[in-house]
């Protein structure tokens, strides 16, 4: 995986400017495994002060439902919300997440 660029992944990041803060590191678009479907797969960094937790990562996979182009900075936007719920609570994230679009 490489950091992030403006050609290959969005600038995606969340923190509450104290004790958290996660970011998307780099994101690709594959088929899903029945090849009917897409899938967008991110790989977020994260630290987390409380937990001691420091340049962690979670992978996420993100669903999407057929049709769907492709996925967009919404998905990605999305996922960054729901991991910084989670990391907000104090809670470390788990190595890999799974979502639906």
């Amino acid at each position: 995986m490489r950091p992030a660029t403006a050609h290959r992944s969005p600038l995606v990041s969340r923190s509450d400017g104290k004790t958290f803060h996660v970011y998307l590191e780099e994101s690709f678009i594959r088929p899903d495994s029945t090849h009917s479907a897409s899938e967008v797969v991110a790989l977020f960094r994260y630290d987390l002060d409380s937990a001691g937790v420091s340049g962690e990562s979670t992978l996420v996979v993100i669903s999407l439902a057929s049709g769907e182009g492709g996925a967009g900075l919404s998905e990605l936007e999305g996922a960054a919300d729901e991991l910084a719920e989670i990391l907000g609570s104090g809670k470390s994230l788990p190595r890999q997440y799974a979502l639906d679009s």
